[in-house]
């Protein structure tokens, strides 16, 4: 082969090369928006969830907190300017499959009302137990065509509800605790705890900057 075809070659791969990569800096650059959108939603459904009615914007409104070495974002809910609730979302490096999050709802008085698991990857079947909120239908149910907008129940994650973040770290039940864990799944009730653990913690820390002027937990 001739010089000339040597460098002709060499020239055309690396052109080939550049367009290449390119393209791939060009689709990693549209799938990581996707991703970032796709979260970005996610951290609003959860929102949705668990804060119930809000005309604010949580997540503008955020602060963020570092509490035990992991980092805490409380988002507070406001209906016409005052502050009804706040979502406190944390997580936990040791469950089963690695880190669970999860989102508490928590009212300005430090009690905490709904929580749900936003991040995992337990065992199905098992892990999940103490993470997933799902709800069993019977015939009636499918017959009776009504649909219940309520939050599906899980005996660990409703075992939190009215607990007051003052009163954190909690334990499990079997240790003396008052919160529930899920047989068979010891690993993912102990992450779950440590991440709602967290949240409390982190929600009381800050409590003064969240809510200066805490009411009376609503009915």
């Amino acid at each position: 082969m001739k010089n000339s075809q040597i460098i002709s070659l060499t020239v055309f791969l690396c052109v080939i090369c550049a367009i290449a990569s390119g393209i791939l800096a060009i689709a990693n650059q549209a799938t990581e928006k996707d991703i970032a959108k796709m979260k970005a939603q996610k951290t609003v459904d959860a929102l949705k969830t668990v804060l119930g009615q809000f005309d604010n914007d949580p997540v503008k409104d955020a602060v963020k907190v570092e509490y035990d070495g992991e980092e805490v974002l409380l988002y507070p809910a406001k209906k016409n300017g005052k502050l009804v609730s706040c979502a406190a979302s944390s997580s936990s490096p040791k469950g089963y499959g690695g880190k669970v999050a999860v989102m508490a709802q928590v009212f300005p008085d430090g009690k905490v009302g709904a929580v749900i698991v936003t991040e995992q990857n337990e065992t199905p079947g098992l892990g999940t137990a103490a993470t997933n909120r799902t709800r069993t239908k019977t015939i009636n149910d499918v017959l009776s065509g009504k649909k219940d907008d309520s939050l599906p129940p899980n005996q660990m994650l409703d075992s939190f509800k009215d607990k007051n973040c003052a009163s954190a770290p909690w334990k499990i039940r079997k240790y003396g605790g008052e919160i529930d864990s899920i047989t068979g799944a010891t690993i993912s009730s102990s992450a779950v705890l440590d991440a709602v653990n967290r949240a409390a913690a982190a929600f009381e820390a800050n409590k003064a900057e969240i809510c200066p002027m805490a009411p009376e937990h609503p009915e």
